[in-house]
């Protein structure tokens, strides 16, 4: 008979849809429970990511995950690592709350959820300063699946994730003048060109993935959140490399040169996390991967 292979979660390369909920648990039983918990779970088109003390604390490892540290001064991007995070993208709200429901059913008592975040998906995949987001991202099918699942070894078909809450305070952002705000983000909103004269500050050069020492490529589903009071973007980023997400942050937090991103002056982090997502046995999340001792 042949053996089934792993296989990436289909919610990481695959594009968000119209509705989604970003949920972070800690554990809250003992790590035992956590871990039957996890093998026993289908995620479906959802994405589960597990963080670096979860992990230990089942007495795994997995080379290159680490907890999110906090990264400049402030911080400009403050650590709020959990053990464990999900991603529902669904077509539409119903759909996205009946499987986080789902999910959080699956992972009580020994996980409990401490921050739920509804997203949506805003006029045609822009952000809710105006510009479309994900311009980057490699093409759907082997480039997207090269950039976020792991090839080879232990983990294969794993991919390593960053997640973060942005609060936009657009009241400045907006009062400048088109081209402002273009020179702020580095494209031009009307074509999503991006500009040759761009100053170092923008955050299109700030975030250029060909910078990266050594390079990657990271696959974005970020989605905005909130209401007309509070609201910014859930950034959500996969990547075949473990440490590509900081090495981005920390060129933003202008660690490497000494050039901040300007989209600094218009958003504040809220929260920061990194996790590991398992590939899938028959269906359901494979643990095999992490170095687990004998259940």
């Amino acid at each position: 008979m042949t053996a089934t292979a792993r296989q990436p979660q289909p919610g990481v390369p695959r594009a968000h849809e119209a509705a989604g909920l970003s949920m972070e648990f800690d554990l809250a039983g003992e790590p035992a429970a956590a871990r039957r918990a996890l093998a026993g779970l289908a995620p479906g088109g959802s994405v589960v990511g597990l963080g670096a003390p979860l992990v230990a604390a089942m007495g795994g490892h997995v080379a290159g995950l680490e907890s999110f540290a906090a990264i400049g001064t402030g911080p400009v991007f403050p650590g709020t690592q959990r053990a464990c995070w999900t991603f529902v993208s669904a077509a539409d709200p119903s759909a996205a709350f009946d499987e986080a429901r789902r999910l959080a059913g699956a992972l009580a008592p020994a996980l409990s959820m401490v921050e739920s975040t509804i997203l949506f998906r805003y006029r045609n995949d822009r952000e809710l300063l105006g510009y479309r987001d994900g311009l980057a991202n490699p093409p759907a099918g082997p480039e997207a699946l090269a950039a976020a699942i792991v090839a080879e070894g232990p983990v294969a078909g794993g991919s390593f994730a960053v997640t973060q809450r942005y609060l936009y305070a657009p009241g400045a952002f907006h009062r400048l003048p088109p081209a402002g705000r273009d020179a702020v983000i580095g494209r031009d909103n009307a074509t999503d060109e991006e500009l040759d004269d761009a100053p170092d500050t923008a955050h299109v050069k700030r975030t250029e993935q060909e910078h990266f020492a050594p390079g990657g490529t990271m696959l974005r589903h970020s989605m905005p959140w909130g209401d007309a009071r509070r609201h910014g973007l859930q950034f959500i980023g996969f990547s075949a490399q473990p440490n590509l997400a900081r090495r981005m942050l920390e060129r933003m937090a202008g660690l490497e040169d000494g050039i901040v991103d300007a989209l600094l002056d218009h958003v504040v982090a809220e929260t920061g996390g990194y996790y590991f997502c398992p590939p899938l046995l028959d269906g359901k999340l494979d643990l095999s991967g992490l170095g687990l001792p004998p259940a």
